[in-house]
């Protein structure tokens, strides 16, 4: 859209980035409501956390189920991850459906992005500069490595015109952009990072402004360094 190539309208860079902005907007104000949700819900639930008179004591049962809870949290998602991957497998092996090949490929590679994108955090407060500190260079980084995966992904797609090319290459390349990109990526945890920042800091501070606008523009000029080139030259 950005880029204009194979598109009517051309290229629509105002269009593009106020999407992004009213997008951006939209997630913040959408943590901010779901934040407080939940406060309101586990207040409700649970009035004895906030309240020491109705704190009932500790024993042993109560330790139990916590572990329970706690077991459950892990097993469950666990199990329906498991199910899903077999179901699009099946969908793939047994039924022939194509679309269920770049899912069950996905699913593998997206712990690989889950993983990078945990490591990637370390990073963030480890800016050797006192005035920088603030900034999570690990999330950004992150986001701005997808941004270039997918980039260069959709660029490679121009160019497969020919039936060979819709088999099993593009199957892994789209599962890619979708496992390994999308699980790198995050807008959850930038959104997070935006409210924290804006919270802690003065009303006039420009901070998570910077960090927030700073990731778009970042993201689409690099996203466009890779992509115009290869669709337009190569």
């Amino acid at each position: 859209m950005m880029d204009g190539t194979g598109n009517v309208l051309g290229s629509q860079v105002v269009a593009a980035l106020f999407g992004y902005v009213i997008g951006l907007q939209i997630s913040v104000s959408s943590y901010r409501a779901g934040r407080t949700l939940a406060s309101w819900c586990h207040l409700k639930a649970n009035p004895h956390i906030f309240d020491a008179e109705l704190r009932p004591p500790d024993n042993d049962r109560d330790k139990s189920l916590r572990f329970h809870h706690h077991l459950i949290a892990r097993v469950i998602p666990s199990i329906v991850a498991l199910v899903l991957f077999l179901l699009y497998l099946l969908g793939d092996v047994h039924w022939n459906i194509l679309y269920y090949e770049k899912l069950w490929i996905a699913c593998l590679v997206g712990p690989l992005g889950t993983l990078m994108r945990w490591k990637f955090s370390t990073l963030n407060g480890e800016l050797e500069s006192n005035n920088w500190q603030w900034f999570p260079i690990g999330t950004f980084a992150s986001n701005v490595i997808a941004s270039v995966i997918s980039c260069l992904i959709n660029a490679i797609f121009t160019d497969m015109n020919t039936a060979e090319d819709w088999s099993l290459t593009y199957d892994i390349l789209a599962a890619t952009r979708l496992g390994f990109a999308g699980s790198l990526s995050t807008v959850s945890s930038m959104v997070k990072e935006m409210v924290e920042i804006s919270e802690k800091n003065p009303y006039h501070d420009k901070r998570a402004f910077i960090y927030s606008y700073g990731t778009l523009v970042t993201c689409c000029l690099l996203g466009l360094l890779v992509y115009s080139p290869m669709v337009r030259f190569v």
